[in-house]
């Protein structure tokens, strides 16, 4: 299985979010009933990185090369774990910033 790039991560604007779909309902006498639609804890990540334009155009490969194929993600973030079976949720996002430098947002989701 390919790997994500390990290019510095941004903590500013990057986030990792658990993703439960556990729902408490309540019957007519108050009761409740706990269901989950799905049995693991699911993951979704919006990460950022400033990169060189030859950085960008490596990270642009990776995804046009893995946009369908799942792929392992190590998160520098805070709980920082590495994960596996992660997809590309769309296409990356690019904000040249001058200089020679790209911001890059990549938003990555646990199959």
């Amino acid at each position: 299985m390919a790997s994500y790039p390990t290019f510095a991560q941004m903590l500013s604007g990057s986030s990792h979010q658990v993703l439960d779909d556990i729902s408490i309902d309540r019957a007519t006498d108050g009761t409740g009933y706990g269901r989950a639609l799905f049995a693991a804890v699911q993951h979704r990540f919006v990460v950022r990185h400033v990169l060189t334009l030859a950085d960008a155009a490596t990270l642009q490969t990776f995804y046009d090369d893995n946009k369908l194929t799942p792929f392992d993600f190590a998160w520098t973030g805070s709980g920082g774990a590495a994960f596996t079976n992660l997809a590309f949720e769309m296409p990356l996002a690019f904000t040249e910033l001058g200089g020679g430098k790209v911001l890059v947002e990549a938003r990555l989701v646990t199959l």
